[in-house]
Formats: structure tokens, C-alpha cells, sequence
């Protein structure tokens, strides 16, 4: 448990980070918006259309939950984004939005709020912390190269 909290400590602080220096680099405007779902947890018809689930925000919040969910993955990212025109902003805000880790902070939340016994899932999250670290560095190589957005120190190491 103190690993999980402690590695989605990090991210979190490094994604809110992330997006003050975007506000520094680009201005706080977000100048593109849409339906965008508050979460995915999976890709089915009731999630999708699910009208309580819908909020405004960066279509970049979508494409940042399908990336955590794999169903936008390392094969298929380039040509999902390529159906965006996404400028340097966008990338850097899809960036941030992918090291959240709102399922971890969700989970806990549950857990406070209902108190739903997480174990399982935490055990779950916790054997796949390196191929989550994995992915964040890929879209953050993939984002950096393809959109010279600000790279991210820690990131660039092995």
C-alpha cells in the first residue's frame, strides 16, 4: 500500500507540475473543448454514453484514460493522435493527464468514502507499477520527440 500511495504521490505531484508550466508556457486557456468522460474504467456502450459520466474538458482527457486502459497503446498512438491536430499545448497537456493516476486516487476514495475493501485491486496496481512506469515513459519519449514539448527529467533516465 505505501509503495502505491507513495509512487501515485509522485506522478500526481509531477502531473500537477506539469500542467503549471504549461499554464507558464502556453497561458491557462484551453482553447479546444469537448464531451469529455470524468473517467473510463472500461470501453463499453454504458460507459460511454453514460450522460452522468460526461463533463467539457481537453478531448486529451479521453485519449489520456484509453492510453491507461490500453486500448490506445504503443501500436495505435500515433495514429490516434494523427486524427487530432494536436499542437505542442495539447501534447503537453495529454502528457500530464497520462502520469495522473486518478484509478489509484478512485480506489482510495471508494475506500474512504464506502469503504470498499481494495485489496485485491491494490495488489493488482501494485504488481503492475513497472509496465505503468513503462507506458508513462513511452508517451512522454513518443510526445517529446514528435511535439518538442518540455521533457520531464526523471523521465529521461533509466
Amino acid at each position: 500500500i505505501n509503495a502505491c500511495i507513495i509512487f501515485s504521490l509522485g506522478l500526481a505531484e509531477t502531473a500537477i507540475s506539469y500542467l503549471q508550466d504549461i499554464s507558464f508556457d502556453y497561458g491557462d486557456k484551453i482553447e479546444e473543448v469537448t464531451l469529455s468522460h470524468k473517467r473510463f474504467y472500461e470501453f463499453n456502450s454504458y460507459e460511454l454514453l453514460n450522460p452522468f459520466n460526461l463533463i467539457v474538458d481537453s478531448p486529451m482527457r479521453d485519449i489520456a484514460d484509453l492510453y491507461s486502459l490500453d486500448l490506445v497503446n504503443e501500436s495505435n498512438l500515433e495514429q490516434t493522435l494523427n486524427m487530432y491536430n494536436l499542437t505542442s499545448k495539447d501534447a503537453s497537456i495529454l502528457l500530464s493527464r497520462a502520469i495522473y493516476p486518478s484509478y489509484l486516487f478512485d480506489l482510495l476514495e471508494e475506500h474512504f468514502e464506502v469503504k470498499k475493501d481494495i485489496k485485491k485491486e491494490l495488489i493488482q496496481y501494485y504488481s503492475s507499477l513497472e509496465k505503468k512506469k513503462g507506458k508513462i515513459r513511452y508517451i512522454h519519449n513518443y510526445l517529446v520527440n514528435r511535439y518538442s514539448i518540455r521533457p520531464i527529467n526523471w523521465l529521461l533516465l533509466k
